[in-house]
């Protein structure tokens, strides 16, 4: 399972893996769901920059086109049309490769559920799509580096070569331009225990929020 965020009565979004397919649903009022399975084969047993995109084009009379798009280690593989339905309540749960708890079974009810048990890199989290060429600069920077955000981040001009000022040059410039947009960031090397600070230009002052690992 990649991620789910619902609310108490299934009200959401989840992304999960089926076999070797990634799965999307989503719930609204009304019991409205949506389902997508996306044809992408993903192979066990080695690491994927993942990103999923959803864009919504309004029309002249007022109805959009609403797309789902999958990415993969910085390429589109699958576009998708995908209608979100209306999330009127809040939130109640939210985890992030692992499972919800029991008492949130989630719309993923009746197959066999499986957490990557933390097992994941950087986790990216936008108020709007950022574009298939920002997606695959993410991908070629690499879970490694942990974005700086604000004056003299990522001090490119103390590169050792070439080379090496480069990649910070660049690092720098896709932060400075992905910093509006970013709504959450959540980066391996931050975590302490079973807290991870959200590592955001919003939550740089030291937000910490509890996050579900098993």
């Amino acid at each position: 399972r990649l991620f789910s965020f619902l609310s108490s009565d299934n009200q959401g979004v989840e992304a999960y893996f089926h076999g070797q397919f990634l799965v999307v649903e989503s719930g609204g009022g009304k019991g409205k769901k949506a389902s997508l399975h996306f044809t992408y084969a993903f192979k066990p047993r080695r690491w994927y920059f993942v990103g999923l995109e959803h864009t919504n084009k309004h029309g002249l009379l007022g109805k959009g086109d609403s797309e789902l798009r999958l990415y993969v280690d910085g390429s589109l593989h699958e576009s998708r049309a995908f209608d979100f339905p209306r999330i009127s309540k809040p939130l109640a749960f939210c985890c992030i490769g692992t499972n919800p708890p029991p008492t949130i079974a989630g719309l993923q009810r009746r197959r066999r559920q499986c957490p990557l048990f933390a097992e994941m890199g950087p986790i990216y989290i936008f108020r709007e799509p950022i574009g298939p060429d920002r997606m695959s600069r993410l991908a070629l920077r690499g879970g490694d580096i942990l974005p700086t955000f604000g004056n003299g981040a990522g001090f490119p001009w103390k590169a050792t070569n070439d080379h090496i000022k480069n990649m910070a040059e660049e690092s720098f410039a896709l932060n400075h331009e992905i910093g509006g947009s970013l709504h959450l960031l959540y980066h391996p090397s931050l975590l302490s225990g079973r807290f991870c600070p959200d590592a955001s230009p919003s939550g740089s002052a030291g937000l910490r929020i509890k996050i579900q690992l098993l």
